[in-house]
């Protein structure tokens, strides 16, 4: 399955942004300090990290996938050539679709949701899909020039659990 942009959440709800502006992932495994016997395993001196990942996105008010209301007027003015029928399907399209202001605030609300539960969820990163994660923090940035989109900074952290340790 392939994503254009990232996205978080669990089951049949997931986040999706409307842009990525930069993701970061970090994997790690911390090795002892102290000397090792020559020829001993060295898995056993090395502790695997979670691994973290922060994304900047956005969402704005105004969706990038087009809405099926989007195409209603442009149908209507093909089959019929009444342009009354068209300007009036186009409008009535326009009210179906809704007012997007609130994309940004819901999607923070989300975000906030996914933090707050303290459950774990899956990021599809475009390149790998990591398992177990969990928000740890959150920075939200407006000023003049994002024009009320919500742009956010998250910072994201595996769990390991037991069954995700690979003991060979």
């Amino acid at each position: 399955m392939i994503y254009l942009f990232p996205k978080i959440g669990k089951d049949n709800q997931w986040i999706e942004m409307d842009a990525v502006l930069s993701c970061t992932l970090n994997a790690s495994v911390n090795y002892t300090q102290f000397p090792v016997e020559l020829g001993s395993n060295l898995s056993d001196h090395g502790i695997i990290q979670p691994k973290k990942y922060s994304m900047r996105g956005g969402v704005s008010t105004n969706p990038l996938a087009p809405q099926l209301t989007d195409f209603a007027g442009g149908f209507f003015s093909n089959v019929n050539n009444n342009s009354r029928i068209a300007n009036i399907a186009g409008l009535s399209a326009g009210f179906l679709a809704g007012s997007n202001e609130g994309r940004p605030a819901a999607a923070l609300q989300e975000l906030y949701k996914l933090m707050y539960s303290r459950d774990a969820f899956d990021v599809y990163t475009g390149l790998d899909t990591i398992k177990s994660m969990v928000i740890t923090s959150i920075d939200v940035e407006r000023n003049p020039n994002n024009e009320g989109a919500l742009i956010f900074d998250a910072s994201l952290q595996e769990l390991i659990t037991i069954d995700q340790i690979d003991y060979q």
